[in-house]
């Protein structure tokens, strides 16, 4: 069974599985981690490992931005659990990228979720002012 990770900084990762759920109706395989301020970083590790571990074959992390403390964490337990579980990471969350990883959970593969995180992720990003010209 996929499942998919969103990872933030404050609510953020919170919001987008709840936006998510609004515009998508319920789902399943998808859970999220707010890490806040003054949490323990060990704490939010192992929560991240007991996710990574509970699932059946592969996860895909969405990360709210690379090189900040939810991405190092998970890319920590990513090398910890190598070999283990099949994780996929993916930074830049954006609502775009969240609907349709969740939309295709279960017609596709990690690699293949990766994928389309990465396109419309950046699909989702568009300068509106330029497109009118």
């Amino acid at each position: 069974m996929n499942k998919v990770l969103i990872l933030s900084h404050g609510n953020l990762a919170k919001e987008l599985f709840n936006t998510a759920r609004l515009i998508l109706g319920d789902f399943q395989k998808v859970t999220y981690l707010c890490l806040l301020e003054g949490q323990d970083m060990n704490e939010y590790e192992s929560m991240i490992t007991k996710i990574a571990r509970e699932t059946e074959q592969e996860l895909l992390i969405l990360v709210d931005m690379l090189g900040g403390s939810p991405f190092i964490i998970s890319a920590k337990v990513y090398q910890a659990l190598k070999g283990e579980v099949d994780i996929q990471i993916v930074t830049g969350v954006n609502l775009p990228m969240v609907i349709e990883t969740i939309h295709g959970i279960d017609q596709h593969s990690v690699a293949e979720l990766k994928d389309i995180a990465v396109n419309f992720g950046s699909k989702g990003v568009v300068d509106f002012v330029s497109q009118l010209r």
